[in-house]
């Protein structure tokens, strides 16, 4: 994956996790929820199109964004963790029942917890715990001047 930077440089990430080189730690779809969150382009992997972010504090930022918004938080304060996750991370997408259980084992989190009800801080051990289940594997980063 190649980036411009804003001095004209380029960014070239190789290796490591597709939501490490988009800065997507959630791997969020390319749409109208990423580019209302600073999606800055896409990139193609089996099954759909995922957001590029500029920087991993968007992405970040979008994810955290993402649990509380659109059927998984506090427009849905009743939507349960559990319930969430089928929708986040569908089955035919994913093994959402190995998910969820990850997610419990990692945050504490119990599959009914209603996400309206979850601290700041919880959604925040959320969101990285989707990071780590979603892949976070660092790979290699190179500059060179803008061609």
């Amino acid at each position: 994956m190649v980036m411009v930077c804003a001095d004209s440089t380029e960014e070239v990430r190789s290796g490591g996790s597709a939501n490490w080189r988009a800065n997507n730690p959630g791997n969020l779809e390319s749409g109208e929820f990423s580019a209302a969150n600073g999606q800055i382009g896409s990139l193609h992997v089996p099954h759909h199109v995922d957001a590029v972010f500029p920087d991993m504090l968007t992405g970040w930022n979008a994810l955290v964004s993402r649990l509380g918004t659109d059927g998984y938080g506090v427009d849905y304060p009743d939507k349960t963790l559990d319930q969430a996750m089928n929708v986040f991370a569908p089955p035919f997408q994913n093994n959402t029942a190995a998910y969820i259980a990850f997610l419990h084992t990692l945050t504490g989190l119990s599959g009914s917890e209603r996400l309206g009800d979850v601290s700041a801080s919880q959604l925040s051990g959320l969101a990285s715990a989707i990071f780590r289940y979603e892949g976070a594997k660092v790979g290699t980063v190179t500059y060179r001047p803008w061609q």
